[in-house]
């Protein structure tokens, strides 16, 4: 009978008159059960603002015995759990920790929590993740949380990190790229600007339609939203960078959204020969054709979109009514 989880070895000596005695024997077992495996075993959410909500911490438990695990419950604890918030959603893929699931040998589930202190202070409470690791009724797997609760401020929160736009020819416009800002904290959040700047901030425009929030200076409620759209409007070609930046009165400000893109040249037409010069024809019969080549030059595509003969004599030659392209693309 096993009494852990893993190999177990043993013994068996049998004592006698015989030469070589004792006569040994080997036992040699493996200890079959479920054994569960918490990380991280502290959850530290840091300072947060008083009466506002932090990022979501997760724990993941993972069974890893031979044996399918029993989770008999999720139990929080401590003197201050009333500030720690069990956020009841699993990842994709990944179920939620909770009684009565089971985990197959090397299955996970996850438990999330969130902080939202009451008071300027630090505050402690536990989770105790109960489950039948090594086959025990009732084995108890405690999970620290920590926090600590500061005077009220805003909290910026960008909904991207960074806007890539594909490559524009000079003198165009790109399609907006937007970024939204939160005020996920307990005060309010007091703007002082939102502007582009860096390198080739000159190559990227904010664009009014589309953005809602006071680029020259004002005030975002707690939980209030806005929006920012930026376009690329490259002058030069070449690689474009350039930050979106949120001056403001949060921590960490100014807040940065890096913006990248890409500028190219436009397309340049040479055409050769510059005239052509026809032998006398007789009236009604045509004359062998003469080719005219169109090259672009340039560092973008072309397109053509038709061919026409002007003039005062137009209606005596004729010509294709596309060019097709060499190599054809």
């Amino acid at each position: 009978t096993p009494s852990s989880l893993g190999p177990e070895v043993a013994v068996v000596a049998v004592f006698d008159n015989a030469p070589g005695s004792p006569q040994v024997l080997e036992l040699v077992a493996a200890g079959q059960a479920p054994a569960a495996a918490i990380s991280p075993l502290n959850l530290n959410f840091g300072d947060q603002p008083q009466n506002s909500t932090s990022a979501i911490h997760i724990v993941t438990m993972t069974n890893a015995g031979s044996q399918t695990l029993t989770i008999t419950g999720v139990v929080e604890g401590g003197p201050d759990s009333a500030v720690f918030a069990r956020v009841q959603i699993g990842d994709p893929g990944t179920g939620s920790c909770q009684a009565n699931v089971l985990l197959a040998p090397g299955a996970q589930c996850v438990a999330k929590f969130s902080f939202e202190p009451n008071a300027v202070r630090t505050f402690q409470a536990e989770v105790d993740f109960f489950d039948s690791s090594g086959q025990l009724p009732s084995a108890d797997q405690i999970v620290s949380l920590t926090g600590i609760g500061t005077a009220t401020a805003p909290i910026v929160n960008l909904s991207a990190s960074s806007l890539t736009f594909g490559s524009e020819i000079i003198g165009s416009r790109s399609g907006a790229q937007s970024v939204t800002l939160t005020n996920q904290g307990s005060a309010a959040l007091s703007i002082a600007s939102i502007a582009l700047a860096g390198t080739n901030s000159a190559d990227f425009a904010i664009l009014a339609a589309g953005t809602t929030c006071p680029v020259a200076g004002g005030t975002l409620v707690v939980q209030a939203t806005c929006t920012v759209a930026v376009q690329l409007a490259p002058q030069t070609p070449g690689p474009k960078a350039a930050s979106l930046a949120f001056t403001d009165n949060a921590a960490a400000s100014p807040q940065q959204v890096s913006v990248t893109g890409n500028a190219t040249s436009p397309p340049s037409l040479q055409v050769s020969p510059s005239s052509l010069t026809f032998p006398a024809q007789s009236e009604g019969i045509a004359s062998v054709p003469q080719n005219v080549t169109i090259l672009n030059i340039g560092a973008s595509a072309a397109e053509i979109t038709g061919i026409a003969i002007s003039g005062p004599n137009a209606a005596d030659f004729t010509s294709p009514a596309s060019c097709t392209p060499n190599p054809v693309t």
